[in-house]
């Protein structure tokens, strides 16, 4: 019994052993230098859920993106962005647990973390209704820590 093998239609593929391995091995450097690159900016992409929020705030007190959002001590998010908009500090902060919901009676605070001075949003919700994304909290709702450097340059004024 004999076996004839019939050509594929297009041609044959040449086999694996019989390829370049020049170029195979340049794409899969090249794949493994993107996978790293995205591994280690995966957090900088934009496909976390959450609602992004912005507060205005009389002043930052040292707050940067990265920084913590928290309800009741228990961490919620993330600080986006802090930038200066006209008299006031706009603070952009997303809420990635997606059972937090912000009533229209909420406030936000600047808190102190540690004692190195580092710094996170401590949202307190209050009020009915759910406060829209893209309305910013007012400067009425917002706290900024107390800060005892001035205090205290003015104390050493007035003494």
């Amino acid at each position: 019994m004999s076996r004839t093998f019939l050509p594929r239609r297009g041609g044959s593929i040449a086999q694996f052993r019989d390829m370049n391995p020049v170029p195979i091995g340049v794409v899969s450097v090249i794949l493994l230098v993107l996978g790293l690159i995205l591994s280690f900016n995966i957090s900088k992409l934009p496909f976390e859920g959450g609602r992004t929020y912005t507060a205005a705030f009389t002043e930052a007190a040292g707050l940067r993106p990265g920084d913590q959002v928290e309800m009741g001590g228990v961490p919620i998010g993330k600080v986006n962005g802090v930038s200066l908009e006209g008299s006031h500090v706009r603070v952009k902060f997303q809420i990635t647990n997606g059972s937090v919901h912000l009533g229209m009676a909420s406030t936000a605070s600047i808190q102190i973390a540690t004692l190195l001075g580092n710094k996170y949003v401590a949202l307190t919700n209050s009020g009915t209704g759910s406060w829209p994304s893209g309305r910013e909290i007012p400067i009425s709702q917002t706290q900024s820590p107390y800060d005892i450097v001035p205090a205290l340059q003015g104390l050493s004024n007035t003494v």
